[in-house]
């Protein structure tokens, strides 16, 4: 069932809640050569069934079964009246009328724009929090359900549960940078034109073999530290080497 939200005066043009007075002149007072009454039950009838129709609806956007938006109000749809009026902290009609009608709209209205927005806060893309439930709002929440395993239904979710919050790891591949080395840790080594780094592992001497220069010190330093090492040692040989133009980096063990 597609749940499109549309102005309730216009979902109900033409219903006719009355019938003209009488003024005398008898069925044929139109001038017509057919009976005037019985079209304008018709009429009648017509809007009460897209009335009805409207309310069960709302309904079911609310989580209350009416069993179809079929137009006719029966035992099911008075039960889901019934419900959503003791949600909403109001009275029943006995049965579905305009005014219940448009207290149905503005809860559903309310309850998509709140929706709109816990979409939003989770990462889908329902987008404006504008109370109406367009394809993308429809789409959104079509996949908050699947990936958190709801049923599908069109019932807009009243309960939010705040979103379960996933430890944050370091990849295996990104030991942290912070701590000391170790003998046998391995580091990445990228000197001033080179396009890439060289693997060297810390000896169980503590130091690290570096091509062109011979051994550095490197256990119980950071790399930041390593790194000051190197350059100050090419600074010596070479001048023209700067600090932060060696790159060490830590490789997983």
């Amino acid at each position: 069932m597609r749940a499109i939200i549309i102005p309730l005066s216009v979902l109900l043009a033409g219903c006719v809640t009355g019938t003209a007075p009488d003024d005398g002149r008898g069925p044929h007072a139109s001038g017509s050569d057919g009976p005037a009454r019985p079209q304008a039950e018709e009429r009648q009838e017509d809007g009460t069934a897209r009335l009805v129709a409207r309310v069960q609806e709302l309904l079911a956007l609310l989580g209350h079964d009416a069993r179809g938006a079929d137009g006719i109000s029966g035992p099911a749809t008075r039960s889901a009246m019934e419900k959503a009026a003791a949600d909403l902290g109001i009275a029943a009609p006995d049965e579905p009328d305009l005014r219940f009608a448009r207290v149905l709209e503005a809860a559903v209205s309310e309850r998509i724009r709140t929706a709109q927005r816990q979409l939003a806060a989770r990462g889908y893309d329902p987008g404006a929090a504008d109370g109406h439930l367009g394809p993308r709002t429809r789409k959104a929440l079509a996949r908050y359900r699947a990936d958190n395993g709801l049923p599908g239904s069109p019932a807009i979710l009243a309960e939010w549960p705040e979103p379960e919050e996933k430890p944050v790891q370091a990849p295996a591949s990104d030991p942290a940078p912070h701590e000391p080395l170790a003998p046998g840790r391995r580091i990445t080594v990228l000197l001033p034109g080179e396009a890439e780094g060289r693997v060297l592992t810390v000896g169980a001497d503590g130091m690290v073999e570096v091509p062109g220069m011979g051994p550095v010190q490197a256990a119980g330093k950071l790399p930041s530290e390593i790194e000051k090492d190197i350059a100050v040692e090419m600074l010596d040989r070479y001048i023209a080497t700067l600090v932060g133009a060696v790159r060490v980096d830590v490789l997983p063990p």
